[in-house]
């Protein structure tokens, strides 16, 4: 990824759980149901895996936005 220039970004745990329910203790129905919920789909993604990636690029596009805004009133 360095070599390639492509820019890396680290999550845990909470930090995704945070970003995507609110609440960094959410279970991983809650997530789920969050990310059914926040892509307007019928059911949550499957396997629970992909469940999983979504919220974390979820978090990361959350994350983007902020450091936009932050860049922005510097």
């Amino acid at each position: 990824l360095a070599q390639a220039k492509i820019p890396l970004a680290e999550y845990t745990p909470n930090e995704i759980k945070q970003a995507v329910s609110g609440y960094g203790g959410a279970d991983k129905y809650q997530m789920q149901q969050m990310v059914r919920m926040l892509l307007q789909l019928d059911h949550a993604p499957k396997p629970d895996d992909a469940a999983d990636a979504v919220a974390i690029a979820i978090c990361h596009l959350q994350s983007a936005r902020l450091r936009e805004l932050i860049a922005a009133q510097s």
